[in-house]
């Protein structure tokens, strides 16, 4: 994980889990939450160009690439042939923890200048907003888009008077620095990530 204008997952991921939550609480996610979000990316990515669709079937490919580019590093040095193996290994047990923990979450697709450039997978529950994955690809980064999706979800927690909750690794101060300015605290530690929560002001 790490800061999303730098590099892959601020957000949890493979490797640490959202915190604990109401994942299968409250209201069901909704397209209209999806537009409201997409919506405030437009209003603030660079130039306007970004925008939010729903994940589809066609996107597999797309998604382990991307899946491969954040976790790729992880795997330098070892045999390609194995790597690959845990690659997939990897994102088939990210994809199947993700649903299964979060099966009424928004799978989105993150789209710039009309091409697939991430994704941002987000849990809505009565008691507040999980983001639960952010990831862009590395062509995409360090543009501003990152702080721009998190700030969309910060205009949709907003609205609707709801916390935002995440997690990072602990081995990322970077990320933790990035929340920090955006508004976020630290509510929980522990030797693999940390727990950080942003509270919309009355």
């Amino acid at each position: 994980m790490a800061c999303p204008d730098m590099a892959g997952h601020p957000a949890a991921g493979a490797g640490a889990g959202p915190p604990p939550g109401d994942a299968a609480a409250g209201s069901p996610q909704d397209g209209a939450a999806d537009r409201e979000t997409g919506a405030a990316l437009r209003g603030r990515s660079p130039g306007g160009g970004a925008g939010l669709r729903p994940e589809a079937e066609a996107d597999g490919a797309f998604l382990f690439a991307l899946f491969a580019a954040v976790q790729g590093g992880a795997f330098a040095g070892v045999d390609p042939g194995l790597a690959a193996l845990l690659l997939r290994q990897g994102f088939a047990g990210q994809a199947a923890g993700y649903r299964a923990r979060y099966p009424r979450g928004r799978f989105a697709i993150v789209e710039h200048a009309g091409a697939p450039a991430g994704r941002l997978v987000t849990d809505r529950g009565a008691e507040a907003i999980t983001i639960v994955d952010l990831a862009l690809m590395p062509e995409s980064q360090g543009r501003g888009l990152g702080t721009a999706l998190v700030r969309a979800v910060l205009d949709e927690a907003r609205a609707a008077g709801l916390p935002v909750r995440l997690s990072v690794l602990a081995g990322n101060p970077a990320a933790r620095r990035l929340y920090e300015r955006l508004g976020f605290t630290t509510v929980a530690t522990s030797d693999l990530h940390h727990d950080l929560a942003w509270t919309p002001t009355p």
